[in-house]
Protein backbone atom coordinates (compact mmCIF):
# COMPACT_ATOMS: atom_id res chain seq x y z
CA UNK A 1 0.00 0.00 0.00
CA UNK A 2 2.90 2.37 0.70
CA UNK A 3 4.31 1.77 -2.75
CA UNK A 4 0.96 2.67 -4.30
CA UNK A 5 0.72 5.75 -2.06
CA UNK A 6 4.13 7.03 -3.15
CA UNK A 7 3.43 6.24 -6.79
CA UNK A 8 0.12 8.12 -6.64
CA UNK A 9 1.59 11.03 -4.72
CA UNK A 10 4.40 11.43 -7.23
CA UNK A 11 2.00 11.28 -10.16
CA UNK A 12 -0.25 13.79 -8.40
CA UNK A 13 2.61 16.24 -7.87
CA UNK A 14 3.67 15.93 -11.49
CA UNK A 15 0.11 16.41 -12.71
CA UNK A 16 -0.53 19.35 -10.36
CA UNK A 17 2.60 21.13 -11.55
CA UNK A 18 1.82 20.62 -15.22
CA UNK A 19 -1.84 21.63 -14.79
CA UNK A 20 -0.89 25.02 -13.35
CA UNK A 21 0.93 25.95 -16.54
CA UNK A 22 -1.19 24.07 -19.09
CA UNK A 23 -4.89 24.34 -18.22
CA UNK A 24 -5.91 21.78 -20.86
CA UNK A 25 -3.99 19.08 -19.03
CA UNK A 26 -6.97 18.37 -16.79
CA UNK A 27 -8.94 17.39 -19.90
CA UNK A 28 -6.10 15.38 -21.40
CA UNK A 29 -5.59 13.58 -18.10
CA UNK A 30 -8.91 11.77 -18.45
CA UNK A 31 -7.76 10.38 -21.81
CA UNK A 32 -4.36 9.38 -20.42
CA UNK A 33 -6.04 7.76 -17.41
CA UNK A 34 -8.30 5.72 -19.69
CA UNK A 35 -5.31 4.50 -21.73
CA UNK A 36 -3.40 3.57 -18.57
CA UNK A 37 -6.44 1.72 -17.22
CA UNK A 38 -6.76 -0.40 -20.36
CA UNK A 39 -3.00 -1.03 -20.48
CA UNK A 40 -3.11 -2.30 -16.90
CA UNK A 41 -4.58 -5.80 -16.72
CA UNK A 42 -7.38 -4.93 -14.32
CA UNK A 43 -10.35 -6.40 -16.15
CA UNK A 44 -8.42 -9.13 -17.90
CA UNK A 45 -5.60 -11.52 -16.97
CA UNK A 46 -2.16 -10.62 -18.28
CA UNK A 47 -1.63 -14.08 -19.77
CA UNK A 48 -4.12 -13.42 -22.61
CA UNK A 49 -1.75 -10.83 -24.10
CA UNK A 50 0.61 -12.23 -26.74
CA UNK A 51 4.14 -12.67 -25.46
CA UNK A 52 5.61 -10.24 -28.01
CA UNK A 53 3.54 -7.38 -26.48
CA UNK A 54 4.11 -8.34 -22.86
CA UNK A 55 7.05 -5.94 -22.53
CA UNK A 56 4.68 -3.01 -23.15
CA UNK A 57 2.51 -4.07 -20.25
CA UNK A 58 5.56 -4.43 -17.99
CA UNK A 59 6.48 -0.79 -18.72
CA UNK A 60 3.27 0.31 -17.02
CA UNK A 61 4.10 1.42 -13.45
CA UNK A 62 0.81 0.07 -12.11
CA UNK A 63 1.31 -3.44 -13.51
CA UNK A 64 3.71 -4.59 -10.81
CA UNK A 65 1.63 -3.14 -7.99
CA UNK A 66 -1.55 -4.69 -9.34
CA UNK A 67 0.22 -8.00 -9.88
CA UNK A 68 1.38 -8.00 -6.25
CA UNK A 69 -2.14 -7.23 -4.98
CA UNK A 70 -3.70 -9.88 -7.21
CA UNK A 71 -1.21 -12.58 -6.25
CA UNK A 72 -1.62 -11.83 -2.57
CA UNK A 73 -5.40 -11.48 -2.40
CA UNK A 74 -6.55 -14.02 -4.97
CA UNK A 75 -3.85 -16.67 -4.87
CA UNK A 76 -2.37 -16.19 -1.38
CA UNK A 77 1.17 -15.85 -2.74
CA UNK A 78 3.81 -13.42 -1.59
CA UNK A 79 5.02 -10.84 -4.12
CA UNK A 80 7.95 -11.83 -6.28
CA UNK A 81 11.20 -9.98 -5.82
CA UNK A 82 11.12 -8.57 -9.35
CA UNK A 83 7.61 -7.14 -8.90
CA UNK A 84 8.57 -5.68 -5.54
CA UNK A 85 11.80 -4.09 -6.79
CA UNK A 86 10.20 -2.77 -9.97
CA UNK A 87 7.34 -1.22 -7.98
CA UNK A 88 9.73 0.41 -5.53
CA UNK A 89 11.86 1.79 -8.37
CA UNK A 90 8.81 3.27 -10.11
CA UNK A 91 7.49 4.74 -6.84
CA UNK A 92 10.82 6.32 -5.92
CA UNK A 93 11.26 7.64 -9.44
CA UNK A 94 7.78 9.19 -9.51
CA UNK A 95 8.11 10.74 -6.05
CA UNK A 96 11.52 12.26 -6.82
CA UNK A 97 10.41 13.65 -10.18
CA UNK A 98 7.18 14.94 -8.60
CA UNK A 99 8.93 16.71 -5.73
CA UNK A 100 11.63 18.06 -8.04
CA UNK A 101 9.11 19.51 -10.48
CA UNK A 102 6.87 20.87 -7.75
CA UNK A 103 9.61 22.60 -5.77
CA UNK A 104 11.36 23.90 -8.87
CA UNK A 105 8.19 25.57 -10.19
CA UNK A 106 6.37 26.49 -6.96
CA UNK A 107 7.51 30.12 -7.02
CA UNK A 108 5.91 30.60 -10.44
CA UNK A 109 2.53 29.09 -9.49
CA UNK A 110 1.10 32.39 -8.28
CA UNK A 111 1.75 34.05 -11.63
CA UNK A 112 -0.26 31.44 -13.54
CA UNK A 113 -3.26 30.97 -11.24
Amino acid sequence: MLILLFLSMGAGLILATITVFFKDMKHLYSIVLTVVMYMTPIFYPANIIPEKYHFLIRLNPLYSVLNMFRDNLMYGKLPTLTDLLLSIIYAVLFIFIGFYMFYKKQDKFIFHL
